[in-house]
């Protein structure tokens, strides 16, 4: 099609015109409307779509007419700067109000309203929890209004047909910037902090203790590939067989189709309301399958088509007579809602039985958990086409922005024991009370899953008939002094075990968290024999 000169100048100036009104997602907006001016779309289809995009970008999510401070002004394109002074603002209106409204309540639910976060103050209210001292803290209004904000970026570039394949895939492009940012303040947090022990023990790097735990990718990926071997391990030993199972929420949910076409049957659902659903089937199937007497354990993997939409994979093991009837009631739960509509059949829910001579359990399920940690192991990820690895920051970036639980077990002894064990483990010299807390001791510090199920009960025994699990307290056991959280409520700490002779404390050291520059002063005073300065620190 001929466009003249003027023509285009005309068509760059307005583009220019909306794009200065963006700042993170200028450039990917860019990109798709000149893709759409390109591709045979009409100029005023693709200048309408630009329009629309920009005024959903840049509607304020945050206007605060009435405040007394400045600041309180914020929309999806928000920085993290823009965001904590937002989040100030906002807490020194509450402050304001708790200190001259007659119903500050109302008041300050009226501006958690206004901000989009109501629901997470009136879960506190509800609890009983002290919410007057998260109304006034800064630091929870940039959590509570960081997920709001990263939220209503995504659903706009998703209503916007930015997350897809070929664009930005599994989540918007905004929303993987957030997350690389919170990703390297968290590290360098970390990195200025320093865990001091009680007693004569060497400060430890915060940074250091982190990567030493599940947080650390290639330990997560580890422990989990251990847990799946090992319910492998016990259904043999059980005469147990496994089925793979995959769940896919109805269409209503899904912006596009697999095939990349827009999805006309899209009625504005998110990604963390087909994490609902999916909840809400496995639940009632869950229940039904415990009305029969049917028992499973396993697996459950949820991950993103390239849309964002979730679907969950399960790896279940039951006895063989059983898993025809557990088949049965998970797909007549799932294929319950929108019966009939197109494809159901195919693509809601499929099963496919596992065959040891084709490959093991670990083996099925292993690209999945590498694609939803690190990418490791897999070269191009197969539902996008793209390298691994930045499939694997995109869903890490996705699972993030909708809150979604990537992998849960099911069945089996809780792996909160399994961690305390090992914890017992390395501690030298240490002494259990009974022959049956050794063994289990020893195989946590084997890692071997398989025996720990063996000693636990089994893998589909019921809680109560375990015999250890994890002992709480909510007061320190030396000093008596309740534990008391930041906000001020009651908490309670994991401080060992607790079996059939009595309890076990695995926690023996208590840890001071503090600035290393704070530490490093400290201890150049008591070298030096000076006191500390009563002003700034000795090392700035």
């Amino acid at each position: 099609m001929y466009r003249s000169e003027r023509f285009k100048a005309d068509q760059s100036k307005f583009r220019k015109r909306q794009l200065k009104k963006l700042r993170l997602s200028a450039p990917i907006v860019e990109q798709e409307h000149k893709r759409l001016e390109n591709q045979g779309h009409d100029v005023r289809d693709a200048n309408l779509w630009l329009r629309s995009f920009v005024k959903n970008i840049i509607r304020p999510i945050i206007q605060l007419p009435r405040t007394r401070h400045k600041g309180t002004r914020i929309n999806n394109d928000a920085n993290e700067t823009e965001i904590r002074l937002c989040a100030s603002a906002i807490a020194l209106e509450c402050v304001a109000v708790l200190q001259n409204s007659s119903s500050p309540t109302e008041e300050i639910r009226a501006i958690a309203k206004q901000a989009g976060v109501l629901k997470s103050l009136d879960a506190a209210i509800n609890k009983g929890q002290t919410w007057r001292a998260r109304a006034v803290c800064g630091i929870w209004w940039r959590r509570t209004l960081r997920r709001e904000l990263t939220r209503q970026t995504d659903t706009a570039f998703r209503a916007g047909a930015l997350v897809r394949r070929g664009r930005s895939a599994y989540c918007g492009h905004t929303s993987v910037m957030h997350y690389q940012e919170r990703q390297i303040e968290n590290a360098k947090t970390l990195a200025a902090l320093v865990a001091i022990p009680s007693g004569t023990g060497a400060p430890v790097s915060l940074k250091e203790l982190a990567d030493s735990g599940p947080s650390n990718p290639l330990i997560r990926r580890a422990e989990l590939m251990t847990r799946i071997s090992g319910f492998e391990k016990v259904a043999e030993l059980r005469g147990d067989k496994g089925t793979f199972l995959t769940v896919t929420a109805p269409s209503r949910f899904h912006r596009f189709t697999g095939a990349g076409i827009e999805n006309p049957l899209w009625n504005g659902e998110t990604p963390s309301d087909a994490q609902a659903y999916l909840c809400n089937v496995w639940a009632k199937t869950r229940a039904k399958l415990a009305r029969s007497g049917l028992k499973v354990y396993g697996f459950r993997v949820a991950e993103p088509h390239h849309d964002g939409c979730p679907h969950w994979h399960l790896f279940l093991f039951a006895p063989p007579a059983a898993l025809d009837a557990i088949e049965a009631v998970y797909k007549s739960y799932a294929l319950s809602d929108s019966p009939g509509e197109p494809g159901e059949q195919k693509h809601r829910f499929t099963a496919k039985r596992c065959d040891p001579t084709k490959g093991t359990a670990a083996g099925y399920i292993a690209k999945y958990i590498s694609k939803n940690i690190d990418g490791n192991g897999i070269t191009v990820d197969a539902e996008t086409g793209q390298n691994s690895s930045k499939s694997a920051l995109q869903v890490r970036a996705w699972a993030s922005t909708w809150g979604v639980r990537q992998f849960q077990q099911i069945g089996g002894p809780p792996v909160i024991v399994w961690r305390e064990l090992r914890r017992l483990s390395q501690q030298e010299g240490r002494k259990v009370e009974s022959k049956h807390l050794e063994a289990l001791v020893l195989a946590a510090k084997l890692g071997d899953w398989q025996l720990y199920n063996q000693l636990m009960g089994g893998p589909v025994a019921a809680k109560k008939n375990r015999p250890v699990a994890v002992l709480k307290s909510d007061f320190d056991q030396e000093t008596g002094e309740i534990y008391i959280g930041k906000y001020g409520d009651k908490i309670s700490k994991i401080i060992g075990l607790t079996h059939k002779l009595g309890q076990t404390i695995t926690r023996l050291i208590k840890w001071v968290i503090s600035h290393a520059k704070d530490f490093l002063s400290k201890t150049l005073c008591q070298v030096l024999k000076i006191a500390p300065a009563t002003g700034p620190p000795v090392l700035a």
